[in-house]
């Protein structure tokens, strides 16, 4: 009879000591880590703009306070070759479940909750995961992605292209990143703009690694000439 993971969670403490596995310093029963292995994101998708590659994917529903780790490299990422692709969040750990989610909005700002990534685009949906990386000096060029998620400690690393694991490479290059633009009034002469920074060189377990910054502009304002800020 199939289980729902609540029930095989619930091994952990009613089950036999018998067939487990130590996860951490906790025992775990088989059958939950098969089937913590058996979870994962999908849908993952990827755009490069300005320096800047961005990584969306949908997370998974049907558990809570999952976490997700992202991969990178040169071929497209499987179970055979995850030992060979860079971990991009080994660094500070494995990313939270509520990536698209800007915690540092300002109240009353006009700007959104949740991330945008295209200039005056639509903001991302609660189930949306987000990564963002600043392509490295000297790595332009064709790169793969991948998710895994990790539940209760234990990482699934099986992939399936177009779901985790990208099956076309991401074009990237080498640039000064420049910020989303966000809100704009109806004027144009008001603005809001998001700026991701690098987060292989951010400390994003402070204030995370994106920051809003606001823009006003006279009302003889003309893009054809320059000014000083």
């Amino acid at each position: 009879m199939a289980r729902t993971l609540n029930q095989l969670l619930a091994i952990l403490t009613t089950g036999p000591k018998k067939n487990r596995r130590r996860v951490g310093s906790n025992p775990v029963p088989l059958e939950v880590l098969e089937q913590r292995q058996l979870l994962s994101a999908t849908s993952a998708q990827a755009f490069h703009r300005s320096g800047q590659t961005f990584l969306t994917w949908t997370e998974d529903g049907s558990v809570t306070g999952e976490k997700y780790n992202i991969y990178r490299s040169a071929s497209p990422i499987t179970t055979a070759n995850i030992s060979s692709a860079e971990k991009l969040t080994s660094k500070w750990g494995p990313l939270d479940d509520n990536t698209s989610v800007h915690s540092r909005v300002a109240p009353n700002s006009g700007a959104p909750g949740n991330f945008i990534i295209q200039d005056l685009g639509t903001p991302l949906s609660g189930e949306k995961g987000l990564f963002v990386y600043t392509t490295p000096a000297a790595q332009s060029g064709s790169w793969y992605y991948a998710v895994t998620q990790v539940t209760a400690g234990v990482e699934s690393r099986i992939f399936t292209a177009g779901a985790n694991s990208l099956n076309t490479a991401v074009s990237e290059l080498v640039a000064t990143p420049t910020p989303v633009l966000t809100v704009s009034n109806a004027s144009g002469k008001g603005r809001i703009y998001t700026q991701y920074m690098d987060y292989a060189k951010w400390n994003p377990t402070f204030q995370g690694y994106a920051y809003n910054y606001s823009v006003a502009l006279p009302d003889n304002y003309n893009p054809a000439v320059a000014r000083q800020l």
